[in-house]
């Protein structure tokens, strides 16, 4: 492939993981716990959505990290990269699946 479309997609996988990353470390902040807290009344459902932005912070943390793993194995190990975006895709699925089902709960 050519140079210019690895860096682009090597700086993309950089600029998702990092944003992964943020998201993960903001669901799991106090902040975050708190505003989920005030938006509900009943105390099950408190500790229900509270529980829930957990599982999204560490879903989105790990996603984040695997993110830019993916980049770093495309950027220096280009001919693995096709059967490490296989597992990225199956894992995005799992991790979407989780977080949609985590909220609904």
């Amino acid at each position: 492939m050519n140079s210019v479309k690895l860096n682009l997609i090597f700086t993309v996988f950089l600029i998702v993981g990092i944003f992964f990353l943020v998201m993960g470390f903001y669901f799991l902040s106090k902040k975050f716990e708190s505003s989920l807290k005030d938006s509900v009344s009943s105390e099950e459902k408190k500790k229900s959505s509270a529980f829930s932005g957990k599982i999204c912070g560490y879903v989105s943390i790990s996603l984040g990290a695997f993110t830019i793993f993916c980049g770093f194995i495309e950027k220096f190990f280009q001919p693995l990269f096709q059967y490490f975006a296989l597992i990225y895709v199956i894992l995005l699925i799992i991790a979407f699946s989780v977080i949609i089902f985590s909220i609904k709960r």
